[in-house]
């Protein structure tokens, strides 16, 4: 399999009532989406998509960070045609639907500068607090904290 993306939304509302409401709006987009690609670009969806619902986490960072989750897990048979293409519009439209993605999983095109990160983790700030205090000198430095704007450019040396 190739591009697996995984999304994390809430099985609560903001009341604390279980809900669909969340996945069902990524499943029918999802759907609308693969049909689209069908129709105009014949890019075709390969693979089933998965639901599997997953208790709350306190870790800052975490998927289910204070919510119980439904994670949307998707992906596509390896040399399909278009189908990086079709799993980055999924992943998008899944971030305007308030998802969260899988950190270990592909989502280069979040960035620090589009603000989506701090939108979806609201316990971001408490995170970079730790995350800079132990990053002093800069240590955990990267490609990818410099994308995501983690990277504290001002550590003492």
């Amino acid at each position: 399999m190739q591009g697996m993306r995984r999304i994390g939304f809430a099985l609560q509302d903001s009341a604390g009532n279980y809900t669909e409401t969340h996945f069902q709006q990524a499943v029918d987009r999802i759907h609308r989406i693969a049909q689209r690609a069908r129709v105009q670009g014949k890019q075709y969806q390969t693979s089933p998509f998965a639901l599997r619902f997953v208790k709350a986490s306190q870790a800052q960072l975490s998927m289910m960070q204070g919510m119980n989750t439904c994670m949307v897990e998707m992906d596509v048979v390896t040399g399909t045609y278009g189908g990086q293409e079709v799993m980055q519009r999924y992943q998008e439209s899944m971030y305007e639907l308030g998802g969260r993605p899988h950190w270990g999983l592909e989502f280069d095109h979040l960035t620090g500068s589009n603000n989506l990160i701090g939108k979806m983790y609201p316990q971001l700030q408490s995170w970079l607090n730790v995350y800079n205090q132990f990053n002093r000198k800069g240590t955990f430095n990267s490609s990818f904290t410099d994308r995501l704007g983690f990277t504290d450019i001002d550590f003492e040396r």
